[in-house]
């Protein structure tokens, strides 16, 4: 190997190291910079998820540590959780009116924890099974009118759905934010990845996002 070889890859080793010095500068920079960050939660896209993921149904999602994990030492003003349940006990099974009660305690001790709870109708279709009716749009009315009232510099979500791609995009485009996606990347769909930001694999991390059994049902 000659010399002007040899001393081409140091060059090329030492610019690939000088990016990487580059790049942690500024996400240190990023998490002391004073950035504002809101998180919004499809719970019904997240729970369907974890399930999957899970076989077993053993795995319990933290959602401090998950709020904690994606905040990344950045300003949170506020993370917001979308649900779907029935509107009235009515016509409830005794079996279904008591998932629904206990359903009820963990939505309120999220508020307690100080997250912003918004409730979407779940609907009983004719052969018995049920939809959510509006969670997604819902989703995206209320990150738009975050975008256009200029009331933070990121948005942060936590869902697969590809209904979620075109505002993602728009947030950069049109509103000069950045729009990070964070979701169990099997469950993602491929557009919705590459329009964000930044995409946050939480299979990677699931683990460490695990509920400790002593922490209490809501953690």
């Amino acid at each position: 190997m000659s010399e002007e070889q040899t001393a081409l890859e140091k060059l090329q080793i030492e610019c690939a190291f000088l990016r990487q010095e580059v790049q942690a500068l500024k996400e240190t920079v990023a998490s002391h910079s004073g950035e504002r960050a809101i998180v919004f939660i499809d719970n019904t896209n997240l729970n369907f998820t974890t399930r999957k993921i899970d076989c077993t149904g053993s795995y319990r999602l933290c959602y401090n540590k998950l709020v904690n994990t994606l905040a990344a030492g950045r300003m949170l003003q506020q993370v917001r959780i979308y649900y779907s349940d029935y509107d009235r006990y009515a016509n409830l099974s005794p079996e279904e009116s008591h998932r629904r009660q206990e359903r009820e305690k963990f939505y309120s001790f999220l508020k307690y924890q100080g997250f912003f709870l918004k409730a979407c109708s779940l609907v009983e279709r004719g052969d018995g099974t049920t939809k959510e009716k509006g969670l997604d749009a819902a989703i995206v009315r209320d990150m738009q009118r975050c975008c256009e009232q200029g009331r933070t510099d990121t948005i942060i979500l936590v869902a697969g759905d590809q209904d979620y791609k075109d505002m993602i995009s728009d947030a950069q485009s049109l509103y000069n934010m950045r729009a990070e996606v964070a979701f169990f990347q099997d469950y993602t769909a491929p557009g919705l990845q590459y329009v964000s930001s930044k995409f946050i694999n939480l299979t990677e991390i699931k683990e460490t996002l695990r509920r400790d059994r002593q922490q209490s049902c809501a953690a």
